[in-house]
């Protein structure tokens, strides 16, 4: 099952089990921005998709005891660790939040390039939910 689209802050803020004002409140931003994002009137900008994700990853670290590192995951060599932000800062838990980190030898350099490649990626999918857990979360919440 395909995983949830992480730029859809409705079906995010659902997994969370927040209303619109609790979200606002936890993205420090207002109701209207929320609900902006969710109707597609505006695109999130890059802190708020950041602060979004880290609520999910939060909510789904709660329930691991211990988590791999990304490098481990992935495999990646001594040499391209060396030069990697997120293995020099031992933060292979947030790999995905991290700029400048690398992901198939190459720096991404866009927050969207780095998105899109994250959420291909098996670290992050082990923590956003598939769209059949979202729809439990949706039809659980009443929407």
């Amino acid at each position: 099952m395909a995983q949830v689209q992480i730029d859809d802050l409705h079906s995010v803020r659902k997994i969370l089990g927040k209303s619109q004002r609790e979200m606002a409140e936890l993205l420090g931003i207002s109701i209207r921005a929320v609900q902006s994002y969710e109707q597609g009137w505006r695109s999130m900008t890059p802190a708020t998709q950041r602060l979004a994700l880290l609520f999910l990853f939060l909510r789904w670290r709660q329930t691991q005891k211990k988590v791999k590192p990304c490098w481990k995951i992935r495999g990646c060599a001594p040499k391209d660790r060396a030069q990697c932000p997120v293995y020099v800062n031992r933060g292979g838990e947030f790999c995905w939040l991290i700029s400048g980190n690398r992901y198939d030898h190459e720096i991404l350099g866009s927050w969207k390039a780095k998105l899109a490649a994250c959420q291909a990626c098996p670290v992050m999918q082990r923590w956003i939910p598939t769209e059949t857990e979202a729809l439990g979360a949706l039809a659980a919440a009443g929407a």
